[in-house]
């Protein structure tokens, strides 16, 4: 999947083309000073190397409220497909929405991106995050960090 995020005037716009040649709009609030959540996502998940979050989901043919196809043919019963790889992939965007939820609060509140900080989230994470968590923080952090100083 390709992704071209634009920071434009009034509120960053994100395009995502599947590989299925299927082209989908993000929809995101019209923060300017921010990164979009959406982009934090993808940040987060493919440091991390999540693969049934959000993107990983809207890769797969999921149609969450905020994705609106733009472009391309899909597939039959697409929305119906759609419906089950939201289904399957719950516990994994749950997850992921926690994860990214941890990691904007650092952006917004401005904290500094420091082991204290990560120890405390894989503290908190469950049971089955913990090992990716602290094996696999690094790439997502400095991508994030990145990220974040290059929005402002």
């Amino acid at each position: 999947m390709y992704l071209n995020v634009q920071k434009t005037a009034d509120r960053p716009n994100i395009i995502a083309v599947r590989d299925d040649g299927v082209s989908v709009r993000v929809r995101t609030p019209d923060r300017k000073f921010s990164p979009p959540h959406d982009l934090i996502h993808f940040v987060v998940e493919k440091g991390m190397r999540l693969q049934r979050g959000f993107w990983g989901s809207v890769a797969d043919g999921a149609k969450f409220a905020s994705v609106e196809v733009i472009d391309g043919r899909q597939k039959p019963r697409a929305n119906e497909r759609s419906a089950q790889i939201i289904k399957a992939n719950e516990a994994h965007l749950s997850e992921s929405e926690m994860i990214v939820g941890a990691f904007q609060k650092v952006l917004h509140e401005d904290m500094r991106l420091h082991q204290e900080v990560l120890w405390g989230f894989c503290r908190q994470a469950g049971e089955k995050w913990k090992p990716i968590c602290c094996v696999r923080h690094g790439t997502a952090w400095y991508r994030f960090e990145i990220n974040g100083r290059a929005w402002r």
